[in-house]
């Protein structure tokens, strides 16, 4: 069992995952995990300090700097 917490990227890596699902498959009955994903993410997103969230940003900014 993995103890790190969750991070926003994981559950969005989880919503895109779910929201392509339903569209590309029309599998409607993952429409309540599709909204739970979005108010976790919501929730985790306002939970937390601003300059956890600064670091946050500033830190998948640089990530993605160095893959251009």
């Amino acid at each position: 069992m993995n103890d790190k917490p969750i991070t926003a990227a994981e559950i969005e890596e989880v919503l895109v995952t779910v929201a392509y699902v339903i569209a590309e498959h029309g599998r409607t009955e993952y429409g309540p995990l599709l909204e739970r994903l979005e108010r976790e993410l919501q929730k985790y997103k306002k939970a937390r300090d601003p300059v956890s969230r600064a670091r946050a940003i500033l830190a998948d900014h640089a990530a993605r700097e160095k893959s251009i």
